[in-house]
């Protein structure tokens, strides 16, 4: 069984220092040590429009600057990552959090009980195939994760806080009468039993939804053989509890992805845009800052960091 050592994490960090961009090193840092957690917020803000929403490559695959649900989704998964909840008084924390949610909650429609994920004008800039606004966006990624992030986030007091509980409930609802799931719905499955978990909600129903993914899982690991398809699910779903087959298989995910850091200490991108933008190549660069850093926190939750 792998473990990241103290020479490794040491590494990491100097690594991070030197090829990161400034809001990934402001998330490792995060992590590294929870009392240094408002660089994140100053980073972030960078990326916040006038409207409240976040665009301008906070995700890395899509260089449009105007604001989207799924990059406004993106920061907000970084407070919740950060270790931020709706107990923080930071001034600033308040201001980002909900001007973030009026872009989400008044300035977007909802179809179907989901947002839409892309918006037209990202293809006038450089992006992966993921971000074409003709993209499939049928699914309940990332609007179902959207609605459990604001419920540990968002004050409850607040008007969207309420709109967000009645809209979870009809995601799980509807999450939990599909035959199967997509890789990205487990990603939502897997943030909405873990925050549903932490709060309290929704009790019988998260354990029906988390049963089902993990069948979902173990499926899709019976099919695939090879990294990164085999495994990608379940890394992407650590919020739900594994049974008994499925932690063996968290595990070889977890000492593969510490055997797998590059010779630099850090880890390389293994995806394509599939697209022809020639922004891809830097795009590659900046990825590696992105995954060493959500790699960091994947071990770190499942205390594989010996520090």
């Amino acid at each position: 069984m792998s473990i990241l050592t103290n020479n490794d994490f040491s590494n990491i960090e100097r690594q991070m220092f030197n090829k990161a961009r400034d809001v990934d090193v402001a998330v490792f840092n995060a992590l590294a040590s929870d009392l240094d957690k408002e660089f994140v917020l100053d980073s972030l803000m960078m990326y916040q429009n006038t409207d409240g929403g976040f665009g301008g490559g906070l995700y890395i695959d899509n260089y449009n600057p105007a604001s989207s649900i799924y990059v406004t989704y993106e920061a907000l998964r970084i407070l919740y990552i950060c270790g931020f909840d709706s107990s923080c008084n930071d001034e600033l924390y308040t201001k980002l959090v909900n001007k973030a949610l009026n872009y989400i909650y008044n300035r977007n429609d909802l179809i179907k009980n989901k947002f839409k994920r892309n918006i037209k004008s990202n293809d006038n800039f450089a992006h992966s195939d993921f971000f074409s606004s003709d993209a499939i966006d049928n699914d309940y990624y990332p609007s179902a994760s959207i609605f459990a992030l604001t419920l540990f986030l968002a004050n409850p007091t607040k008007a969207y806080y309420k709109k967000a509980m009645n809209y979870l409930k009809i995601a799980i609802n509807e999450l939990l009468a599909k035959d199967s799931f997509n890789e990205y719905e487990l990603i939502s499955i897997g943030l909405i039993v873990e925050i549903c978990n932490k709060l309290g909600l929704f009790k019988d129903e998260i354990h029906k939804l988390n049963e089902l993914a993990n069948k979902a899982v173990l499926l899709s690991c019976s099919k695939n053989n090879e990294w990164p398809n085999l495994k990608m699910p379940v890394i992407l779903a650590l919020g739900l509890d594994f049974n008994d087959e499925l932690a063996k298989i968290v595990n070889e995910n977890l000492d593969f992805i510490i055997d797998s850091r590059s010779s630099h200490g850090l880890w390389e991108p293994f995806h394509k845009w599939n697209t022809a933008y020639p922004e891809e190549e830097s795009a590659k660069l900046k990825w590696i800052g992105y995954i060493s850093v959500n790699y960091v926190y994947i071990l770190k939750k499942y205390k594989k960091i010996a520090i």
